[in-house]
């Protein structure tokens, strides 16, 4: 669940459930009190009353949709009585962004920015629309509530999160069709499946606690081999395809530790004699990280006697942007 700088809500990703009719917590209670809404509310500006949804077949909304991506213009939250807020929800909001759809051969995709990694990602799979209500059914889970849809507009009704309290926030929520091009600039800028991040993209191990004495006992006196080395990605998450340095990238050292210096074995680009520099190093057991006498940063995150799984920057020298490096090291 994200905190998010507003009062009195905090957010999460959530699904349309069915709820009590206090809250608006059924599809039932929602038509049967937007209804009301219209026959009641003659005192309230005409812009701040929710539309009454227009129920649509499945071919409808398919043929409205299809092929098309759809750019958030503005949401508004429903209140109590059943009207909306005048002011737009996203407006001044930090740490959150509304979500973008696209639609094409039965499959939807929601492209949405998350602050707690951050990163701008996507969810595709496969929908379903239920004639009876207008929900919209991803993977199980209620997605939004159409109350309209043309070629041109997509409006709609979705659970956004839930207050301090507990109390779930709906929007109503109004999307415009995007231009090829705008669509194409979508799936550039969010370019990361949400789906497969963890495999693509999978998580570090949690940093372990290491000791001056557990250095001391498992890595000095032994040489390292480099048997794996993968570029990071984000703070905590590496990329799961090898990491193979270009021509003018720098490559990954062997390392062997004794007690007081630490050599770096690096080998050649063109497979030549490899590199060997010695230098002296501090352990630093507060960090769990070795430090260099030329400042350089080996973050030991977990250390046994046979293996060593470590983040380390490669500085390159040929005006190239340094790499970090996650590693891991056998005997």
């Amino acid at each position: 669940m994200i905190q998010l700088i507003r009062k009195r809500f905090i957010f999460a990703t959530v699904t349309f459930k069915p709820l009590t009719m206090k809250h608006l917590n059924s599809i039932t209670s929602l038509f049967f009190l937007l209804a009301l809404f219209f026959l009641t509310s003659c005192d309230d500006d005409e812009d701040t009353r929710v539309p009454s949804i227009r129920l649509m077949t499945a071919q409808e909304f398919t043929r409205c949709v299809d092929g098309k991506g759809w750019r958030h213009v503005e949401s508004h939250e429903i209140k109590s009585n059943g009207n909306m807020d005048k002011a737009d929800w996203w407006s001044g909001m930090i740490g959150a962004a509304p979500v973008q759809y696209s639609f094409g051969g039965g499959e939807m995709s929601t492209y949405m920015y998350i602050d707690s990694y951050p990163i701008n990602g996507y969810v595709s799979g496969k929908y379903t629309f239920d004639e009876g209500t207008n929900r919209l059914m991803s993977d199980g889970k209620e997605v939004f509530t159409v109350v309209s849809a043309d070629d041109n507009f997509l409006r709609l009704i979705k659970q956004q999160g839930t207050t301090g309290d507990g109390e779930r926030i709906y929007l109503y929520s109004v999307y415009r069709a995007m231009t090829a091009d705008e669509l194409s600039s979508t799936m550039k800028n969010y370019p990361y499946n949400l789906n497969t991040l963890d495999q693509a993209y999978p998580v570090m191990p949690e940093q372990e606690r290491i000791t001056a004495a557990d250095f001391a006992g498992h890595a000095v006196g032994q040489a390292w081999h480099c048997a794996e080395v993968h570029e990071t990605f984000l703070a905590y998450r590496y990329n799961s395809a090898p990491y193979t340095p270009g021509k003018s990238q720098p490559a990954v050292p062997d390392y062997e530790f004794t007690a007081d210096s630490l050599y770096s074995i690096t080998p050649s680009a063109d497979g030549g004699e490899a590199t060997r520099r010695a230098t002296a190093y501090t352990y630093r057991a507060n960090g769990f990280y070795v430090e260099t006498a030329s400042g350089d940063i080996i973050k030991i995150v977990r250390l046994t006697a046979d293996e060593m799984v470590a983040v380390q920057p490669l500085r390159n020298t040929v005006g190239v942007d340094d790499v970090t490096v996650y590693c891991v090291y056998r005997r």
